[in-house]
């Protein structure tokens, strides 16, 4: 074993925990431990989030997804992990903040107008 859990396909599960034999693990000078020691309960998901929905309101382009277990509101994109292009045009992304309820929320550099294809 190289030391890493692997999931394996997509996945998305809130209880997971890893045990571990102390009689299986021996110290520097060889001698065996004793008992066991229970990580904390932990997330994996390995399923990418879909978007099924996006509204656009002047500058703020809210972007709903479907997700199982939640979006991650610690760990935010950068602003360049996403492309919009406002009637052809590229317009930038300043900020990101991922909400509840499993949104997104992008800050445009350039507000939307009626008509305008994003």
């Amino acid at each position: 074993m190289d030391g890493h859990l692997h999931a394996q396909g997509e996945c998305e599960s809130w209880t997971n925990t890893i045990r571990v034999n102390h009689a299986g693990v021996a110290n520097t000078a060889g001698r065996a431990g004793t008992g066991r020691a229970d990580s904390p309960n932990y997330q994996v998901d390995t399923r990418a989030p879909v978007c099924y929905r996006a509204l656009v309101n002047s500058a703020r382009l809210m972007l709903l997804y479907g997700e199982g277990v939640g979006l991650d509101m610690t760990h935010i994109p950068p602003t360049t992990a996403f492309a919009v292009h406002v009637d052809t045009v590229r317009t930038a992304v300043v900020t990101v903040r991922v909400n509840a309820h499993n949104t997104v929320s992008l800050m445009l550099a350039t507000p939307v107008t009626s008509g305008q294809a994003v």
